[in-house]
Order: structure tokens, then sequence, then C-alpha cells
């Protein structure tokens, strides 16, 4: 189970916050330690690394059944009529009408709980159509695999009953039954974090070229289910997505969005109308929404462990084995295929060669890169070494600041959604 950390009090007394910024203040932690994890397995993937694009495939299977899930009960409840309208129908024609006190309250269909006229109207506002993935993800995983629609059904299925993402999209299912408006948690975090990191992670994508996107896997784990060699090309977009920017050879529909600035008029639409509506909210629905972001963040980061298990080879984890009984796997080697901000935290970015020799890595210190450790180096060397040790760390350091300020002035826009 996630020990989802809890809101502290004065967290929940702070009306001067917007929901956005309450949310990034309660989730800046978790989202620079998922961020980081992410950065780190992106290389994984691609080339040289990869051969093929049989790891980013099985990322795919694993990020498209929460898309799937919270996009599907999301639509569910619009579907059905909200808490009003409902009981003003069954008084009209229920035989256990008495009084207007009396009538019992019909539960939603969708999601367990009656939805209240306030909250469907705000999740229908907020639902835009070129926002939802969930098919764009299938398109993809078809393209990648060759797979019919039966058998991505089925492999979905088999992905989502094991491990963490079983507990996360059964945790979802629970969450969203109780309380709707955290769907506003879901939506803000996975959509609006395609326009932050995801474009970076896209542009990684799309920089190996081709050649590597035509190469089809033969499995993809982990069931190693078998890919064909005819696969389906996911073609041109024909919904005003400019051409320019989709290369059709490309499995990267989930990276693209159909409008003709590539969605970034979604971005501003989606956000205008979360501060329209934030107001509608009740102090204990934000506290919901930004507790939800949390648990959502911590439940991804135990999603990207459990691709370290199925990616990593003889540590992986056995397929048949239900998520119950799910062991505790420590972070190894995986696929990044989780789209969030990869600019939160500028320690998701090091060094790992040394000027002259290209080959010659860097082995992990035992240290933390504290002033302590800086400090008690300099102690152990002669005077001299220390003199030119300083030298150069105060060099480094101001080329750094250098290069790390022109680097964040060019990557500004991966950090607006926060």
């Amino acid at each position: 189970m996630v020990a989802t950390t809890r809101l502290r009090a004065h967290d929940h007394d702070d009306d001067k916050r917007s929901l956005v910024e309450s949310i990034a203040a309660a989730t800046r932690v978790a989202h620079a330690r998922l961020n980081k994890l992410i950065i780190s397995r992106l290389p994984v993937a691609l080339p040289p690394q990869a051969n093929d694009p049989s790891l980013y495939a099985s990322g795919l299977l694993h990020i498209a059944p929460i898309y799937t899930t919270f996009e599907s009960l999301w639509q569910n409840i619009l579907d059905s009529p909200p808490a009003e309208t409902t009981t003003a129908v069954a008084a009209a024609e229920s035989d256990l009408y008495i009084g207007e006190n009396a009538l019992p309250q019909r539960r939603n269909e969708a999601s367990g709980t009656p939805v209240s006229g306030r909250v469907h109207s705000m999740l229908e506002s907020l639902r835009l159509p070129g926002l939802m993935r969930t098919e764009r993800l299938k398109t993809d995983i078809k393209a990648l695999t060759g797979w019919s629609d039966h058998i991505i059904e089925q492999q979905l299925r088999i992905v989502s009953d094991r491990g963490p993402l079983a507990e996360f999209l059964n945790h979802i299912k629970r969450s969203v039954e109780n309380r709707p408006h955290v769907l506003l948690a879901y939506a803000y975090i996975f959509f609006m974090a395609l326009f932050a990191g995801g474009r970076y992670i896209r542009a990684s994508l799309q920089s190996v070229g081709n050649e590597f996107w035509d190469q089809g896997p033969d499995h993809v784990k982990p069931t190693m289910q078998a890919c064909t060699e005819e696969r389906p090309n996911p073609g041109e977009e024909t919904d005003g997505t400019p051409k320019s920017r989709v290369t059709s050879s490309m499995p990267l529909r989930f990276f693209h969005f159909p409008t003709p600035t590539d969605g970034e008029d979604l971005k501003c639409e989606f956000k205008q109308k979360l501060a329209d509506l934030e107001a509608k909210l009740s102090q204990s629905e934000r506290q919901d929404i930004v507790q939800e972001a949390i648990s959502i963040f911590e439940r991804m980061t135990m999603l990207v462990e459990q691709l370290d298990v199925v990616c990593g080879g003889q540590t992986g984890m056995d397929v048949s084995t239900p998520h119950s009984e799910t062991p505790n796997v420590p972070v190894g080697h995986a696929v990044g295929s989780i789209k969030l901000c990869p600019a939160m935290s500028s320690k998701a970015f090091r060094f790992e060669k040394v000027k002259g020799d290209p080959n010659q890595v860097i082995p992990p210190s035992p240290h933390d890169g504290t002033i302590e450790d800086f400090t008690g180096h300099t102690r152990q060397a002669p005077k001299s070494v220390r003199l030119t040790r300083t030298a150069h760390w105060i060099f480094a350091v101001a080329v750094g600041i250098l290069v790390f300020g022109a680097y964040m002035s060019g990557r500004r826009r991966l950090t607006e959604w926060w």
C-alpha cells in the first residue's frame, strides 16, 4: 500500500494559493523524485541502448490503462444525469415516493455516489475532447506491435492486473466512486504534463529518426507477446494538426494534439476553465484534489519501479504473480515512458564523462555532494593541491551557472504548468 504524504495543517488553511499552486507546493518533492527517475531511464528505451522500440511499447502498455481508466470513469459520469435530475425523475416515477424528504437518493451508475449538478457541470466543462489520450495510446501500440484490437485489449488487461499498476487502477476507481471531483487532479496532472516534460520526451523520441521506429519488435514484455511483421502506419493527422509537426511513420500520437497549435490552445483553454471553476469547489473538495495529486505522484513512482522489474531482465516480475504478492523491488533499469516535467530539479541532470578521455566514466561518489564532503576531501590534500582544486571548483561553478542559466532560459516553457 502507498503511504501517502498527508497535507500539513497550515496547507489546509492557506486560502491565498490557487488550486494549481496548492498542488505544486504539496507535490514538489514527489514530483522532483519522479522526474529524476524518468529522465534517468529514458535513454534505456532508445538507441544505442535499445535496438528496437520494444521497451517503449512495454512502457505504453503500463501507461495506457491509467488514461483509459480515469477517462472512461469521467465519461461514464457525464453519460448519467446529475443527482438533482435523477431525483426529480425518480420522484415522478417511483412508487416509493411519499414526500420530498422521503425519496431515497439514487446512486449514479458511473461513480457509485450521486454526482451533484455542480460537480457534474465542472467535469463536463473541463472535458475537452482533444485532450483525451485513450485512443491515441492504442493507436501507437498497434503501430508498434501490429497487434489486433483484440490482442491489445487482452494485453492491457493482463498488465492491468499485476503489481503497483493494478493497485493504482483500483485506487482510481475507489477514489472517483467516493469523490468524483478528484478527477480534476488526474486531468490536470496527466494532461498538462504532456505540455511540459512531454514536449521534452517527444523531442527525444523523434530525434532518433524513422529507422529506429521502423524496427519491429519481436516480442513485448511482460508477456512476451509476439509482434507482427506488417504493422499499420499511424498515418498523418487529418483533424487540424500541421503535417510538419508529425512524422507519419513514428508511433507518437500520444504526444501530439489535433489542433493547429499542437494543443497549446487546448492547454490554455483547460487552465482557464480550471481557474474559473475553482471558486465552485468547497474547501474539503480542494483538499481532496490536492491529496489525490500527492497520491498520483507516489503511485507513479511505484509504477516506475514496476517497469524497472518488468524491463530489467533476470530480476523481472513474473507475469503470473498477482499484484497482492508483488515484492518490494528497488529501482533498477527501466524504460522511461511516464510523461512528467523533466525540469523540476537540476539534480536530474549530471555529467558522466570527463573531458579528455571520452571513454572515462566518473564512478559514483560515496558522498552526497555537500559542503562537508568537499571540505573533508580538501583537508586531506596538500595545500598547493587544495588551492588548485579550489580554483578549478570556482571556475566550474561559474561555467555551470552560465550553462544552467542558458539551459533554463531555453526550457522555460517546459515548466509553465507549474
